[in-house]
């Protein structure tokens, strides 16, 4: 018996740690059946250079988020803002846009053959040259250095047009704001038709914000924006508004079946 109780912990760390291991085997086989009961949008693609949202309700665990409007249609070139108090799902409303968030009902029609791209609210630069972060998605061949560098340039970051080559963990060296007008550096390069922003614009200070929306202003006059944001987003770039709604009673997600409690490490369970 003596044993047992000099190697009680140990056994206790294993058990957890087994469990722990079991929950994530369950969560992966209950991926292929979360939302299975759940209604989906239904996703078109547009015949014309449209985007058109039609009685649009978005499920999420808290309730359902929607537009005010029930039907919505976006013209080439139009500069719009869509404004949500905080709860309203600002972020899954840009989700479900990009089709990352299925689930809910009515439709969205996206074009079919114009280049959307996105901007979530936290920038993503992948490890690598400057270069590469700067092509992204596509590869780091595609552009020339000139054109790299006057991306550089026009978003305020021409400190860094002597680092292209460079490898570095750009999430680490450069501030938030730099972050995140080096996202906004790669949209001339693509020279997108539709633009969809989630509150990437909001934190931004003064100097950083001048610099991305001279770029709308500049080399992407003729796309299409579509910016999520707060009521204080609000300016005079923006020639239509709509609103995000929250209705707590409505249509919620439902997970198939949910998942058992883990227990946390070191600890003995039952």
């Amino acid at each position: 018996m003596r044993w047992f109780i000099d190697n009680f912990s140990t056994i206790a760390d294993w058990r957890a740690t087994l469990l722990r291991v079991a929950g994530v085997r369950q969560a992966v086989l209950a991926m292929d059946e979360l939302g299975q009961t759940a209604s989906r949008i239904d996703f078109a693609a547009a015949p014309e250079e449209r985007i058109r949202f039609e009685n649009l309700e978005i499920a999420t665990p808290t309730g359902c988020t929607m537009l005010s409007e029930t039907h919505v249609e976006i013209a080439p070139g139009a500069h719009v803002l869509i404004l949500g108090a905080p709860g309203t799902g600002k972020t899954i409303f840009f989700q479900a846009i990009a089709g990352l968030w299925p689930w809910g009902a009515g439709r969205i029609t996206l074009p079919s053959q114009q280049r959307v791209m996105y901007v979530p609210r936290h920038p993503y630069l992948p490890p690598g040259t400057l270069r590469a972060a700067l092509a992204y998605p596509e590869t780091d061949a595609v552009f020339a250095d000139a054109d790299l560098i006057t991306a550089l340039e026009r978003s305020g970051l021409a400190r860094l047009s002597s680092s292209l080559d460079r490898s570095a963990r750009w999430d680490r060296e450069l501030s938030d704001d730099e972050q995140q007008c080096l996202v906004f550096a790669r949209l001339p390069l693509h020279q997108p038709h539709w633009i969809v922003i989630d509150q990437a614009l909001d934190d931004l200070d003064d100097d950083a914000r001048g610099h991305v929306m001279a770029l709308f202003d500049g080399p992407l006059a003729k796309a299409a924006v579509i910016n999520i944001g707060r009521p204080e987003s609000r300016g005079q770039y923006f020639d239509r508004v709509l609103h995000l709604v929250k209705d707590v009673g409505g249509r919620k997600f439902r997970a198939h079946r949910q998942l058992a409690a883990v227990p946390r490490a070191g600890v003995a369970a039952g």
